[in-house]
C-alpha cells in the first residue's frame, strides 16, 4: 500500500446547491489551511456533479462525519451520481445552512458553510480555497470518522473468490470493488472513480 494511505484523513459529506437542486458527495480532502482568517481547502474530483455546482455557485458546505456512520451512507453519497435526478438526501435527517444548502444532521459532528475565495486546477480535481461563513457543532458521543477507521470498521471487506478462479482479482482499496484481471492503466473504478493506482492484486 502506498505511503499516501498512511496519511491521516477524515471523511466528509460535501454539499452544494444550484438553484433549487441540492446534491452532495463523500470526500476525504478537507484541510484547514489558516486559523486567522479561518480558511480550509476542499478538493473535489471534476467528474462529480457537486464539483460543477460549487464552480457555478461559489459556495458549499462540509458535514464532518462521525464513527456512527454506516456504509450505506457512504455508498449513497459517494458511489452514485446526482446528475440523473437522484435525491441523495432522501431518508436522511437534514437541515439548511444560512444560504440554503442542505446538510446532514445525523452521523456528523457538525457542519461548516464555506465561501470559495479561489481555486487551483489539480488536473483530475479542483482544490477550492474557502473562507468559513458559518459553522454549527453538534453534540455527539462519537469521534470524527477517520479514513483509517472507515477502512477498518465501516467498509465491507472484499470476499475473495475461490482459488480456482483463472483470472487474477484486483481489488480497489478505496471501495472494495473487484475487477477480474489487471486493470488497464486508464481504468477507472465504476463505484468510487479512482484509478488503477488504487487497485491491488488480491488473488
Amino acid at each position: 500500500m502506498s505511503l499516501l494511505f498512511k496519511i491521516t484523513y477524515g471523511l466528509y459529506v460535501l454539499s452544494a446547491k444550484d438553484e433549487d437542486k441540492n446534491n452532495a458527495c463523500v470526500i476525504n480532502t478537507v484541510m484547514q489551511q489558516t486559523a486567522v482568517p479561518e480558511r480550509v481547502s476542499v478538493t473535489v474530483n471534476k467528474d462529480n456533479y457537486t464539483h460543477d455546482m460549487i464552480k457555478k455557485s461559489g459556495c458549499c458546505a462540509v458535514s464532518v462525519l462521525d464513527t456512527s456512520t454506516k456504509f450505506d451512507l457512504i455508498k449513497n453519497f459517494g458511489m452514485q451520481s446526482g446528475r440523473g435526478g437522484v435525491d441523495k438526501f432522501e431518508g436522511y435527517k437534514t437541515t439548511y445552512t444560512k444560504s440554503g444548502i442542505k446538510v446532514l444532521t445525523d452521523n456528523c459532528m457538525g457542519y461548516m458553510e464555506l465561501k470559495v475565495d479561489s481555486s487551483v486546477d489539480m488536473g483530475t480535481h479542483t482544490m477550492f480555497v474557502c473562507s468559513i461563513a458559518d459553522s454549527v457543532t453538534n453534540t455527539s458521543k462519537f469521534e470524527p470518522l477517520s479514513y483509517a477507521y472507515y477502512h477498518a470498521h465501516v467498509k465491507p471487506q472484499p470476499v475473495a473468490k475461490p482459488a480456482s478462479t483463472e483470472k487474477e482479482i484486483w481489488t480497489c482499496v478505496i471501495c472494495g470493488y473487484q475487477h477480474e484481471g489487471e486493470p488497464a492503466d486508464d481504468y477507472i473504478c465504476p463505484l468510487c472513480k479512482h484509478g488503477k493506482v488504487d487497485f491491488k492484486k488480491s488473488i
